[in-house]
């Protein structure tokens, strides 16, 4: 199975709840550990994100997360412009 945003999140959690039954899913851009009714604070998105980006979450080393760690702060400062929304 393979989706994006909420059907990437049904079919993940398809997977969790029968492994036996699904193969694999992939989720692209599904915050499937951070759906606001499980009481996970709104700014887990961007832990989730780079969590997926470590050896766990598949990327060939952790120098990834690290990058994409660094990288939030930086978005959230170009953030509060219009043009900096624009930008990204």
């Amino acid at each position: 199975l393979s989706w994006t945003s909420y059907g990437g999140m049904l079919a993940s959690w398809l997977r969790m709840k029968y492994p036996s039954a699904v193969v694999g899913a992939i989720a692209g851009s599904a915050p499937i550990w951070g759906f606001p009714l499980t009481d996970v604070p709104l700014d887990s998105s961007a832990v989730a994100t780079t969590r997926s980006f470590t050896t766990v979450g598949g990327a060939g080393s952790d120098r990834c997360a690290d990058n994409l760690l660094s990288a939030w702060s930086l978005m959230d400062v170009i953030g509060t412009t219009d043009e900096g929304r624009e930008f990204l």
